[in-house]
């Protein structure tokens, strides 16, 4: 439906545009601060960065039934202080894609050359029974997201640590770990947290992820041509029996691999363009980043995410 970009001198200025962008291609500012688009109600704000939360309504200036984790653009070192990572800065470059069928928002800033970080918002599709609910995510949801194993990654042999960051929205992390992710989502009964992994010996209904596109993930880009897959972002649920069951999908995102593509490159596929990101800093010599282990990196190898681009 539309793609902004601009340049943002403080956090203020970025929410401003986010909600600029949003007003003027479907969204209502329903309340200072607070988008609805007719099913998503979502709340910008400020702390020490922008934070984005998601909500089932609202009660004058408030959001009313809070999803259970905040999202932001944090102003701290992008994955660790690691190779001197630096902060978050202004000024700026944002990337905004705005989608519909269904709606969503899809930010990326761009700062200091070759750092990113990504923040998403609005309605998923159902792949279920109920009707299409809302989400929300971004790349963390601490001001401070290192305070344990602290990697970022691949996952290699189904492992990776990364506590409180998520690699993409709704991608699974620790093999093993229930860490709640920045990342949440309404699947027919008020927003539930995405949960940091996968694990057969859970058996958790609560548990949700993204997990299918690791191992197109590991086959691409291909050998051969040098093609790429652009893997859909299916969320899928863990049944008490431990099967996955699809639940839903954020069909205007994309999870792929960029060694053969600067950021900001395009694929055009019949009509649709897609755009491709960074998920933080590309690096094509370590391109899975971390596949074990509390090791400390600034990259994000060579993984990334498309976005559908709509002028």
């Amino acid at each position: 439906m539309a793609y902004v970009t601009g340049v943002a001198t403080s956090a203020t200025d970025l929410k401003t545009a986010i909600i600029n962008a949003a007003t003027a291609n479907g969204w209502t500012e329903v309340a200072t601060d607070i988008l609805n688009n007719g099913v998503s109600f979502v709340k910008l704000a400020i702390d020490t960065g922008l934070t984005i939360q998601g909500g089932t309504g609202v009660s004058g200036s408030s959001l009313t039934g809070a999803g259970p984790v905040t999202a932001r653009f944090f102003e701290a070192p992008v994955l660790h202080l690691a190779g001197n990572t630096p902060l978050l800065s202004y000024p700026l470059t944002y990337h905004i894609h705005i989608n519909i069928d269904p709606s969503d928002v899809m930010v990326f800033v761009n700062y200091q050359t070759e750092y990113w970080q990504w923040a998403c918002f609005g309605v998923s599709r159902s792949l279920t029974s109920s009707p299409n609910g809302s989400y929300y995510a971004a790349e963390c949801r601490e001001t401070n997201p290192y305070s344990n194993h602290n990697s970022f990654g691949f996952p290699h042999s189904f492992t990776i640590y990364q506590v409180s960051r998520a690699l993409g929205p709704f991608w699974p992390g620790c093999h093993g770990a229930t860490t709640n992710l920045p990342c949440a989502i309404d699947l027919g009964s008020g927003l539930e947290v995405a949960k940091n992994g996968y694990s057969r010996t859970f058996g958790q209904a609560d548990l949700i992820t993204n997990y299918l596109p690791v191992f197109n993930l590991s086959l691409t880009p291909n050998s051969w041509n040098g093609e790429i897959v652009l893997n859909r972002m299916v969320i899928t649920r863990q049944r008490p029996d431990k099967f996955l069951s699809f639940v839903a999908e954020l069909p205007h995102i994309r999870i792929c691999r960029n060694d053969n593509y600067s950021d900001g490159d395009e694929i055009t596929i019949g009509s649709d363009v897609w755009k491709v990101y960074p998920l933080a800093r590309k690096n094509v010599v370590n391109r899975n980043g971390v596949t074990w282990g509390n090791q400390l990196i600034n990259h994000s190898g060579t993984l990334a995410l498309a976005v559908r681009k709509v002028t």
